[in-house]
């Protein structure tokens, strides 16, 4: 045992006094005017990243946060930007058109969710997107203004918000994730603009409003708008509208009153006769009554 010890000694010693002669050797035989690899490199070599306090940048995103706001923003290139996030405790929050120099187009998925000190928001005029769960669950939140421009609001964006009261939509809105008000317990009213044309699909899909009416300007009703509206006791469409129709029990049919589209399902009627007009009636139309 002792030799075997005594052998792999030797051989460490061997080794690395070889090693030590080659770098030497290497080190002597380095043409002019050549860097010996050797010596310290550290202060010639440069980050691939190098990070700010403020901005990161992390592959090819570069993400970002004001300090005067405390809104945490991406930038989508080299003209705008989405909010991600916010670190702030304001009640009261006023998001500015820029951020950074970069134009705010966007909130982003569940920047603001959770959230239980904002009270009330006001968006930029730019903002053209609200993402899914932007401020699902803000339980405190009671006011905030969409601006027309905003052409999408993603699913969920403002459920579980229990103190919101009104919302108007904007009339540029053409694409809507589903329940996007779902379980706003205060939510009675839901104002739709004269000139919107479209109300997409499952627009109002679990939410509490009582009523709603529906401008002649809207020309098409996405499938399930007003599915689980479980308060809803009355649709009231403009007399002028050349697509939809409703009757004296608040009920949504098409023009001609040959196709039911939806029942109120908050009604607190007993009984209901369907007209002798209609021939079909429309899928899920009195589920949930």
């Amino acid at each position: 045992m002792k030799r075997v010890i005594s052998l792999i000694l030797a051989l460490s010693l061997l080794c690395s006094s070889g090693l030590f002669d080659i770098m030497a050797w290497a080190a002597e035989e380095l043409p002019e005017g050549s860097q010996n690899v050797s010596q310290d490199t550290t202060q010639s070599m440069t980050p691939i990243f190098q990070f700010d306090p403020i901005i990161q940048e992390e592959g090819y995103r570069v993400l970002a946060v004001d300090e005067s706001t405390g809104l945490e923003y991406e930038r989508l290139n080299n003209t705008y930007c989405e909010i991600i996030g916010y670190e702030g405790n304001a009640s009261r929050l006023v998001i500015p058109e820029k951020l950074g120099g970069y134009t705010v187009r966007s909130i982003g998925e569940s920047a603001f969710s959770w959230n239980g000190d904002l009270e009330q928001v006001t968006l930029p005029d730019t903002v053209e997107r609200i993402c899914a769960y932007a401020f699902e669950n803000c339980d405190n939140l009671e006011q905030i203004n969409i601006p027309d421009g905003v052409e999408e609001l993603g699913e969920r964006a403002f459920a579980g918000c229990d103190r919101l009261r009104s919302f108007t939509v904007p009339s540029s809105l053409k694409r809507s994730g589903s329940a996007v008000w779902e379980d706003c317990l205060d939510l009675e009213t839901i104002v739709i603009p004269d000139d919107l044309t479209a109300i997409p699909y499952e627009l109002f899909m679990g939410s509490c409003i009582r009523s709603i009416t529906i401008p002649d300007s809207v020309t098409s009703i996405g499938e399930d708008a007003f599915y689980g509206c479980s308060a809803l006791t009355s649709i009231i469409v403009d007399e002028n509208n050349s697509n939809y129709s409703s009757d004296a029990n608040g009920v949504l049919f098409n023009k001609n009153k040959t196709l039911l589209i939806q029942y109120p399902v908050g009604s607190n009627k007993t009984a209901y006769t369907i007209p002798d007009s209609v021939t079909s009636i429309g899928y899920g139309a009195f589920e949930v009554c």
